[in-house]
């Protein structure tokens, strides 16, 4: 089982866009789980189709198991088993103390923290708080996970200057390398037309970015 978490403490920069489109690519190599921690549910809502319901929800549609789960409850205490899915990907804002374990008693394998060009001040003016938060997931900063940093139209140049400049040195970090910018078309797949970038006529090759990053970003 590989548990990988789209994380970032601001909205719209990506999370939503990384955690579909993992969970769509994975899908085609095992069992896979997606689990929507944030209350707005766009994850859920990309393959369901529908708002969630209240508190919790549970789904399945284009060969994957989705679970809208904003209160962020045990796994086990939905009844589901964790491990009988190749990976998991959950799809959270901020992550506090000890969240992964509560809701798999696992912890992660793989952190993606998405800046897009859409919010790309933002996003990047927020790197370290976001890097400090990740950094105390589970309370324990030295657990044996990779910390990626997904640039989605974004200059990987840009990134690392940022991170030269809050003198941010780890070596659970690496920044990926740059997706080119389909801002305005993936606001359109994601929450309009609920389908993945490569199925857009001309952008087929985008799944090769999301291959790279499902299996050749581990630090």
């Amino acid at each position: 089982m590989k548990v990988i978490l789209c994380t970032h403490n601001s909205g719209g920069v990506g999370k939503t866009t990384l955690a579909v489109h993992l969970a769509g690519y994975l899908s085609e190599w095992g069992e896979v789980l997606l689990v929507d921690c944030d209350e707005q549910a766009d994850s859920w809502k990309f393959f369901m189709e529908k708002e969630p319901g209240v508190p919790v929800d549970q789904g399945s549609a284009r060969g994957i198991e989705v679970i809208a789960n904003p209160e962020r409850r045990s796994l086990k205490k939905l009844k589901v088993k964790p491990n009988q899915f190749d990976f998991i990907v959950i799809d959270i804002d901020t992550v506090l103390e000890n969240t992964v374990q509560v809701i798999l008693n696992a912890h992660p394998d793989l952190i993606f923290i998405p800046l897009n060009r859409s919010h790309m001040y933002k996003s990047i003016d927020n790197l370290a708080s976001v890097l400090e938060m990740v950094g105390g997931i589970d309370g324990n900063p030295a657990l044996p996970y990779s910390v990626v940093i997904v640039p989605l139209g974004i200059d990987k140049e840009n990134i690392e200057r940022e991170l030269e400049r809050i003198e941010y040195h780890s070596e659970q970090y690496l920044v990926a390398d740059s997706m080119e910018d389909l801002s305005t078309t993936m606001d359109k797949v994601i929450y309009k037309d609920r389908k993945y970038i490569w199925d857009c006529v001309g952008l087929e090759h985008n799944k090769n970015y999301f291959k790279y990053l499902a299996f050749n970003t581990s630090c």
